[in-house]
Protein backbone atom coordinates (compact mmCIF):
# COMPACT_ATOMS: atom_id res chain seq x y z
CA UNK A 1 0.00 0.00 0.00
CA UNK A 2 1.14 3.69 -0.77
CA UNK A 3 0.00 6.83 0.52
CA UNK A 4 -0.75 9.51 -2.22
CA UNK A 5 -2.95 12.71 -2.76
CA UNK A 6 -5.71 12.92 -5.19
CA UNK A 7 -6.98 15.77 -6.60
CA UNK A 8 -10.70 15.53 -7.54
CA UNK A 9 -11.38 17.39 -10.79
CA UNK A 10 -14.03 20.08 -10.09
CA UNK A 11 -17.69 19.15 -10.27
CA UNK A 12 -16.73 15.43 -9.85
CA UNK A 13 -19.43 13.06 -7.96
CA UNK A 14 -17.72 12.89 -5.08
CA UNK A 15 -19.52 9.22 -3.52
CA UNK A 16 -18.97 7.82 -7.07
CA UNK A 17 -15.11 8.99 -6.83
CA UNK A 18 -15.09 7.50 -3.41
CA UNK A 19 -16.74 4.05 -4.24
CA UNK A 20 -14.07 3.50 -6.89
CA UNK A 21 -11.33 3.96 -4.58
CA UNK A 22 -12.34 1.48 -2.37
CA UNK A 23 -13.04 -1.18 -5.34
CA UNK A 24 -9.96 -0.33 -6.41
CA UNK A 25 -8.91 -1.45 -2.82
CA UNK A 26 -7.79 1.69 -1.13
CA UNK A 27 -9.22 3.83 1.44
CA UNK A 28 -9.94 7.33 2.55
CA UNK A 29 -7.30 8.70 4.87
CA UNK A 30 -8.30 12.06 5.32
CA UNK A 31 -10.55 14.80 3.29
CA UNK A 32 -9.66 18.28 2.40
CA UNK A 33 -12.80 19.78 1.45
CA UNK A 34 -14.56 18.09 -1.54
CA UNK A 35 -11.56 18.00 -3.78
CA UNK A 36 -8.25 16.74 -1.59
CA UNK A 37 -7.87 13.86 0.07
CA UNK A 38 -5.18 11.29 1.12
CA UNK A 39 -5.81 8.11 0.38
CA UNK A 40 -3.95 4.84 0.59
CA UNK A 41 -3.84 2.17 -2.22
CA UNK A 42 -2.46 -0.83 -3.67
CA UNK A 43 0.52 -0.07 -5.91
CA UNK A 44 -1.43 -1.96 -9.03
CA UNK A 45 -4.33 0.63 -8.24
CA UNK A 46 -2.36 3.43 -9.08
CA UNK A 47 -2.50 4.25 -12.78
CA UNK A 48 -6.67 3.21 -11.98
CA UNK A 49 -7.36 5.54 -9.81
CA UNK A 50 -5.07 7.95 -11.72
CA UNK A 51 -7.17 7.75 -15.18
CA UNK A 52 -10.34 8.23 -13.11
CA UNK A 53 -12.27 10.85 -15.23
CA UNK A 54 -13.20 12.09 -11.42
CA UNK A 55 -9.25 12.87 -10.33
CA UNK A 56 -7.39 15.69 -11.59
CA UNK A 57 -4.49 15.18 -10.36
CA UNK A 58 -2.23 11.91 -8.36
CA UNK A 59 0.71 12.86 -6.79
CA UNK A 60 3.25 10.64 -4.72
CA UNK A 61 5.55 14.05 -3.54
CA UNK A 62 5.09 17.52 -3.28
CA UNK A 63 2.13 19.18 -5.37
CA UNK A 64 3.29 21.89 -7.80
CA UNK A 65 2.47 25.66 -6.79
CA UNK A 66 0.35 25.91 -9.92
CA UNK A 67 -2.00 23.25 -8.84
CA UNK A 68 -4.31 25.28 -6.41
CA UNK A 69 -8.24 23.67 -5.33
CA UNK A 70 -10.85 26.84 -5.25
CA UNK A 71 -11.42 26.33 -1.52
CA UNK A 72 -9.34 26.86 1.39
CA UNK A 73 -9.47 23.09 2.99
CA UNK A 74 -8.06 22.09 -0.36
CA UNK A 75 -5.30 24.40 -0.11
CA UNK A 76 -4.59 23.69 3.14
CA UNK A 77 -4.60 20.11 2.59
CA UNK A 78 -2.16 20.34 0.10
CA UNK A 79 0.13 22.44 2.26
CA UNK A 80 0.26 19.77 5.12
CA UNK A 81 0.43 17.33 1.84
CA UNK A 82 4.03 19.49 0.60
CA UNK A 83 5.18 20.33 4.54
CA UNK A 84 5.38 16.42 4.83
CA UNK A 85 7.47 16.22 1.92
CA UNK A 86 9.90 18.64 2.43
CA UNK A 87 13.85 17.41 3.71
CA UNK A 88 13.50 19.33 6.95
CA UNK A 89 10.33 17.19 8.15
CA UNK A 90 11.33 13.68 6.82
CA UNK A 91 14.58 14.75 9.21
CA UNK A 92 12.45 15.58 12.54
CA UNK A 93 10.13 12.15 11.93
CA UNK A 94 13.51 9.69 11.14
CA UNK A 95 14.78 11.18 15.00
CA UNK A 96 11.55 10.73 16.96
CA UNK A 97 12.41 8.74 20.28
CA UNK A 98 10.55 5.85 21.13
CA UNK A 99 9.04 5.55 17.53
CA UNK A 100 7.14 2.03 16.97
CA UNK A 101 7.34 1.84 20.62
CA UNK A 102 4.04 1.55 22.35
CA UNK A 103 3.26 4.64 25.05
CA UNK A 104 2.95 2.45 28.04
CA UNK A 105 6.29 0.58 27.20
CA UNK A 106 8.22 0.05 30.25
CA UNK A 107 11.08 2.60 30.14
CA UNK A 108 9.69 4.73 27.54
CA UNK A 109 9.31 8.13 27.95
CA UNK A 110 7.46 10.58 25.82
CA UNK A 111 9.50 13.95 24.89
CA UNK A 112 8.23 16.93 26.22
Amino acid sequence: MVERLVILAPGSAVEDAQGRLQTAGGRLLARYGDAVWVVELPVDSESAIASDPAVQGLFAGAVPDTVAPDDDAGRLGIAAWNLRHTPSFRASRDARRGDGRAWDDEGFEPEG
